[in-house]
């Protein structure tokens, strides 16, 4: 079975709390689900971390949840990877949702 750890959630461009995520083979998975059809779009890079910083760490991949002014979700993952790291963080550099619905992201392994 997928196991899955959640990240924070964010409504703004942002960078998340620290997660850590059990080592071995995972891809990372982002989306933005809400009740109301409208314009949203996400862009976020995931980082790797020896501590427990959200300072530094190494990108692993980055996720683009293109705008669209007619849906209710977007989603998209990463390639899956097995570099392991203690912590992980991801940092949206942009972001829009006219209602705010949460940009969430998940590791799955």
């Amino acid at each position: 079975a997928v196991r899955l750890t959640t990240f924070s959630s964010v409504t703004s461009a942002t960078t998340s709390a620290v997660s850590a995520v059990p080592t071995g083979a995972k891809t990372f998975e982002a989306q933005i689900i809400n009740a109301t059809s409208e314009t949203k779009a996400a862009t976020l890079t995931i980082y790797g971390n020896l501590i427990s910083s959200t300072t530094g760490g190494i990108a692993l991949c980055t996720i683009t949840l293109p705008s669209t002014a007619t849906t209710l979700q977007l989603q998209d993952s990463c390639p899956v990877t097995s570099v392991n790291f203690p912590y992980y963080f991801y940092t949206a550099t942009f972001y829009t949702s006219a209602s705010s619905a949460p940009l969430t992201v998940y590791a799955a392994y």
